[in-house]
């Protein structure tokens, strides 16, 4: 007998970089229905991004949900210094226990601090698979 996995991902640029420092979900998981109450998800991402001009650092914000308003899972706010022009490949992994719920995505958001122009993502991806 054999157990499938629920499982997703994505390479699709969901919003490009704005010329400020909004937050901007850039990356957003394929929907996933977990089989089990409080089961493990593993979220692994990529992104390679060049910063804007005027950029001091960029920040990267791990949500459960497809918008802003989603929870934060990552409590890291503080920024990776980042200048303007300059390109950077950025990787992360984390575990979310979501509890007893169906059909959840996981999302990428991006801060600018100090843009005055858009910043261009050069490649992107996300996997979420439950354990």
């Amino acid at each position: 007998m054999g157990v499938r996995l629920p499982s997703g991902g994505n390479q699709v640029l969901q919003n490009a970089l704005p010329a400020n420092n909004a937050e901007t979900i850039v990356l957003t998981s394929q929907l996933i229905n977990i089989t089990l109450e409080f089961q493990p998800v593993l979220i692994f991402w990529y992104i390679s991004i060049q910063a804007g001009a005027s950029t001091t650092s960029i920040g990267v914000k791990l949500r459960r949900g497809i918008t802003t308003a989603g929870v934060q899972l990552n409590g890291l706010n503080a920024g990776i210094t980042l200048t303007a022009g300059q390109a950077q490949n950025l990787t992360g992994c984390w575990i979310d226990t979501p509890g007893a719920v169906a059909g959840i995505q996981y999302s990428i958001g991006i801060v600018q601090t100090g843009a005055t122009a858009a910043g261009t993502m050069l490649d992107q991806s996300i996997l979420v698979m439950a354990l």
